[in-house]
């Protein structure tokens, strides 16, 4: 199956169904974070494939402009909730508990909070828990500035 243009989950379900499997996962840090695939390693007409034959892939870079390091913790603020658990998962950590929280400062449905502060060094299989704003809270008060 053609990958490039897919995000991390589909490229999974498009590769389970085309009975292969999910080689290397590499992230290009060019600034953008589409996350969105943009190279595979197999063509996607290419015949004959064996089983769970693995395709690798490379997924677009970070769009907070942070830089990642492997082995340290990255920054995942300013990122959806799904860009970043499947960030995550890409890098080999694994997404742990979401809470939510009510802010005006952040961009609504992203993370404005993580249990390991960015840069801190992290292993294999260590579990995030991610902060994810919902927007200002609603007071029901009305703050309209018509006059009647």
């Amino acid at each position: 199956p053609n990958l490039v243009g897919m995000t991390l989950i589909e490229a999974r379900v498009a590769l389970e169904r085309a009975n292969l499997a999910l080689g290397e996962v590499t992230y290009e840090y060019d600034g953008e974070f589409t996350n969105r695939i943009t190279y595979q390693s197999i063509k996607p007409d290419k015949e004959g494939l064996e089983p769970f034959t693995e395709i690798d892939i490379t997924i677009s870079g970070a769009s907070n402009g942070s830089e990642y390091n492997k082995g340290d913790m990255p920054d995942l603020f300013g990122l959806s909730q799904e860009e970043a658990e499947e960030f995550l998962i890409a890098i080999g950590l694994v997404p742990n508990r979401i809470t939510e929280i009510y802010s005006d400062e952040y961009e609504p449905g992203t993370v404005c909070g993580q249990s390991i502060e960015y840069g801190l060094p992290v292993n294999d299989g260590d579990k995030v828990d991610l902060i994810i704003c919902v927007g200002p809270e609603d007071t029901g008060e009305d703050v309209s500035d018509t006059e009647e």
